[in-house]
């Protein structure tokens, strides 16, 4: 049986209704897709790589009135959906993992120089130079690419009147590439006055996104509700530590001070909700979020921000803040903005996300065993593939940087939705020292569970 919650709107009312509902969606490039940072006029435009919950929701509601909106729909109802009970984050590219900001490793490592990352929020140790070499320490810089950056740069040139390029002309737009995969989730609130509008998001469709939408921006929409509805709900029975507890932001988060003015200071956002709750440390790194607003033609306002890996080490909380981290903090959080994460000690368990195993379930000594224990059946098919992909690619990593690919995957955004029991079992999964007989049990059971 699932508990439910009733997490508050981002403007602080209660939805009312049962809850809320948690639906995964999924973009596939069909084109280039290219969403401009700001509306700056330059011979080059800079765009997002991870696609904001703003861009994404901009392109529904152009759908919606477009034509393809539900039956019976009215602006009342699109005003309701959209304007209080529809949160939607952001799109992810499958290749990229969260950094955070507060990690830090060698940035010219010799041989010797370990390949992880040291998260100061976690473990503690401050460091200021590798141990190894005495070298100076990289930092983390939020989402960033583990693979080759799926993105290409397309330079255009004006004409002239013949037909002819025109001198000093010349136009450069980077674009993330067709035929690549970006996922993100959407959640709805109330969802009992919104069944035709929840019926109507997991619908298959075409959506145009970011900028050049005559070529480019075309992708294809598939959104299905999360099989395991507790990555919300279960939130309430999630308690936090009465000492300290770590939140890490995977989105940019805007945050304003008691005057009212923008700040990097989680403290004052902190304390309108919970009064005992302080920051502790932090590690932020500053942003300015903007965009442009394809509706009106005209650029977005910019907004400074903490940027998505900014970590915060709190005390004070109550046992039962996560029902109220399940929007987000901070501003603009129908657009996704500020999506936060507890960092438990053994890993990062996304605030939306259940940490409660089934009671039933007990833990095998097999990691794979008990990866397949704590996980729900109904998950395993479409989960047994990207486990599979992790392992092969910690297999190909050398052996003094499999610390680090197993990090890598981790960070991936599949792995942080899984609740904390399966993140653990699939850390261990990746830590065996026979890495090639995984590999083949693992091709096996994904040919059973076909």
């Amino acid at each position: 049986m699932t508990a439910t919650v009733t997490p508050t709107r981002p403007d602080g009312t209660s939805p009312g209704g049962s809850g809320a509902v948690v639906l995964h969606y999924t973009l596939k490039a069909l084109a280039r897709i290219s969403a401009a940072r700001g509306g700056e006029v330059g011979n080059s435009r800079r765009i997002h790589e991870v696609i904001p919950g703003s861009v994404v929701r901009g392109a529904l509601a152009a759908a919606w009135w477009a034509g393809d909106a539900p039956s019976g729909a009215t602006a009342a109802r699109f005003r309701e959906l959209f304007e209080s009970d529809l949160i939607v984050r952001q799109a992810v590219p499958e290749g990229m993992a969260l950094e955070p900001i507060s990690a830090r490793r060698c940035k010219y490592p010799t041989p010797a120089c370990p390949v992880e990352w040291h998260d100061l929020a976690q473990q503690g140790k401050p460091m200021k130079k590798c141990p190894t070499c005495g070298g100076a320490l990289d930092a983390g810089r939020g989402w960033a690419w583990t693979e080759t950056p799926r993105t290409v740069h397309v330079t255009r040139t004006a004409l002239a009147a013949d037909e002819t390029a025109q001198d000093d002309q010349l136009f450069t737009r980077r674009a993330v590439r067709s035929r690549t995969v970006l996922r993100g989730s959407v959640v709805v609130l109330n969802p009992d006055a919104h069944a035709e509008d929840l019926a109507w998001l997991t619908q298959p469709r075409e959506l145009r996104i970011g900028g050049q939408r005559s070529h480019m921006g075309q992708t294809g929409w598939t959104c299905a509700r999360a099989l395991d509805q507790s990555g919300l709900s279960g939130t309430a029975a999630t308690a936090l530590s009465p000492e300290q507890v770590t939140l890490r932001t995977l989105s940019p988060l805007i945050v304003i001070d008691d005057c009212g003015a923008p700040t990097l200071d989680l403290g004052p956002t902190l304390r309108r909700c919970w009064p005992e709750a302080r920051v502790v440390d932090d590690w932020v790194r500053p942003a300015r979020v903007s965009g442009w607003h394809v509706a009106s033609g005209l650029p977005k306002p910019e907004d400074l921000a903490c940027e998505a890996g900014s970590t915060f080490v709190i005390e004070g909380l109550p046992a039962d803040a996560t029902q109220q981290l399940v929007p987000g903090l901070g501003l603009r959080r129908l657009e996704g903005f500020g999506e936060i994460e507890v960092v438990a000690m053994e890993g990062p368990v996304p605030a939306q996300r259940s940490v409660v195993e089934p009671a039933e379930r007990a833990p095998a000594a097999d990691p794979l065993d008990r990866f397949t224990a704590v996980v729900p059946a109904g998950d395993l098919p479409a989960l047994l593939p990207r486990v599979a992909e992790a392992v092969r690619s910690v297999l190909e990593a050398r052996p003094g940087a499999r610390g680090d690919a197993r990090a890598a995957v981790l960070r991936q955004p599949w792995a942080m939705q899984l609740g904390a029991g399966a993140r653990a079992s699939l850390s261990a999964l990746l830590a065996v020292e026979d890495l090639p007989t995984m590999r083949n049990r693992l091709d096996a059971l994904r040919e059973a569970h076909r």
